[in-house]
């Protein structure tokens, strides 16, 4: 689990930590405050693979981003 808090007032990169071994997925996000509220926290098979290291993140929201091993 990993989370990301941009109290900002623009978007921020954050990067994702590399996962440990090989994990049977990449990291899905899960929880994203800046979406509209049908799709701000979404179950683990909906939720969308983050594709590369850095994630944007809207300003004044909170991200969190799940991995299975």
């Amino acid at each position: 689990m990993h989370f990301a808090l941009n109290a900002y007032w623009d978007a921020l990169e954050f990067e994702l930590p590399l996962l440990p071994g090989e994990p049977a997925e990449g990291w899905r996000r899960l929880l994203d405050t800046a979406r509209g509220d049908a799709q701000d926290l979404l179950e683990f098979d909906a939720a969308p693979l983050a594709a590369g290291g850095l994630q944007r993140v809207e300003p004044r929201s909170v991200v969190m981003w799940l991995a299975k091993g």
